[in-house]
């Protein structure tokens, strides 16, 4: 067998350990390899795929552009994490839909079916629209999961969010947390109901995946983590 040269040897080296820390860490897969400064986007751009996801019906890729009103779609067994200039990051799951509204002036994130898991910068306001409620929120990170058009499920991971009736604009609860309280919400024609439920669908490391820029807001997680939290 021939002899490896010492030079080749640690190219190869720093190679399989580049690949295998991309491997464990598949959300710094980025556009342009993962080394490029980071550039704000105007409005939205997509960092993260898998599987197959589509913007405006057409089949996106890392680095795609993500601009007002555009609708975004993920198919079976496939995800995307999109942000939003500077203030804002979220990741989705399979067989959801959602698009982004008002991004200049009350930006929404309108999810209309699926999985959302948002973080936002501390003191920016951002709003969710569900077809069974509006959160309008004052914290940094939420999950949703839409099941249907009378059933929706929240997680307040940390902050503050107003829960409002998007028919009368009436607020319907209040909710802070610290770590992690979630409430089941249901509606019956025009009535809406909010109960308390236990965490699910969502983890502590899901939130670390894609907390990149955002320390401040997910030190609590980190924390945890880092504790051991069966979360």
């Amino acid at each position: 067998m021939r002899k490896m040269s010492r030079r080749r040897f640690i190219r190869v080296c720093i190679s399989a350990a580049a690949a295998g820390f991309l491997l464990r860490n598949p959300y710094r897969l980025v556009a342009g390899g993962g080394t490029r400064k980071w550039e704000m986007p105007d409005q939205g751009r997509i960092r993260f795929i898998k599987g197959e996801v589509y913007v405006n019906d057409i089949r996106a890729v890392i680095g795609d552009t993500v601009n007002q009103d555009d609708r975004i779609r993920t198919d079976e067994k496939s995800e995307a994490e999109i942000e939003l200039q500077d203030f804002a990051v979220f990741s989705i799951k399979e067989n959801t839909t959602c698009s982004v509204r008002d991004l200049f002036t009350k930006p929404t994130l309108e999810l209309e079916k699926g999985w959302c898991l948002l973080i936002v910068r501390h003191g920016k306001p951002f709003s969710i629209s569900t077809p069974t409620v509006l959160a309008g929120i004052r914290g940094t990170v939420i999950f949703f999961r839409v099941f249907d058009r009378e059933h929706t499920y929240m997680c307040d991971c940390y902050g503050s969010v107003d829960l409002i009736d998007p028919d009368t604009g009436d607020v319907l609860r209040q909710v802070t947390s610290r770590y992690h309280k979630a409430v089941e919400i249901r509606k019956t024609g025009r009535h809406i109901t909010v109960e308390r439920q236990r965490k699910l669908y969502h983890r502590d490391r899901d939130i670390l995946q894609i907390s990149e820029g955002f320390s401040r807001e997910t030190r609590v997680f980190e924390e945890k983590e880092g504790r051991g939290s069966n979360y």
